[in-house]
């Protein structure tokens, strides 16, 4: 691991990705749920939760390390609404390594190539166990 190295993970948010993040974190906020309140907003429809999207980050890192790595810190902006059907690809290229600590810039695009989504992200990566 070095810095400048990348990798990305990209995936389509299904309606049904929303309903099922929704159960399980047990919000039912109307701008996920509710399209006639929705159509009343300046988005006009549902939009999918911002962590959504986020929590693909966690995918990179299993995949960009290939061992366990413990998330210590995360922070996001969240600067586009991602809706129903929008492929976004979650992007992490590594900052700064320091012994077995890591910072990274993590960014999220939709298929437009806009970023609906940046921060950064600090893990620690264990030695195989």
């Amino acid at each position: 691991m070095k810095v400048g190295d990348t990798h990305e993970y990209t995936r389509t948010i299904s309606e049904s990705d929303n309903y099922l993040f929704g159960g399980v974190i047990g919000d039912s906020n109307p701008w996920h749920f509710n399209e006639e309140f929705c159509k009343k907003t300046p988005f006009q429809t549902r939009i999918a939760y911002g962590m959504l999207p986020a929590s693909y980050f966690a995918t990179v890192f299993t995949q960009m390390f290939k061992q366990p790595v413990l998330y210590m810190e995360q922070n996001v902006k969240f600067l586009k609404p991602v809706k129903f059907n929008d492929t976004i690809t979650a992007r992490c290229t590594i900052l700064k390594v320091d012994g077995d600590k890591v910072t990274l810039e993590t960014v999220a695009l939709n298929q437009h190539e806009e970023e609906v989504l940046s921060g950064t992200a600090r893990l620690k990566v264990l030695a195989n166990l």
